[in-house]
């Protein structure tokens, strides 16, 4: 089962299981295609919405702190390298 969680102040978790890494990179690159097209309001403000993704290979067996960490380098290489995209980690 799909979930998604809020992860410190801006983050969010994303859990695909089963689901291979580069599907995942597709999955989330869609998601945030949709979510950068339109704007959306906040306290009578128009915000514009951008967000970049770090997709972790998921290795069985290992904990799920070390994914989450490759993840988070994968996270701030999408940042560094032009932000609003995603990286695989």
């Amino acid at each position: 089962r799909d979930l998604v969680a809020r992860y410190g102040g801006e983050e969010f978790v994303v859990l695909l299981p089963g689901t291979a890494v580069d599907e995942g990179q597709q999955i989330l690159t869609r998601l945030q295609r949709s979510l950068s097209v339109g704007l959306f309001m906040h306290e009578d403000k128009t915000i514009f919405v951008t967000f970049s993704a770090g997709v972790p290979d998921y290795r069985d067996g290992e904990p799920l702190e070390a994914a989450l960490e490759r993840a988070d380098e994968a996270l701030y290489e999408a940042k560094r390298t032009g932000k609003n995209r995603t990286c695989i980690g």
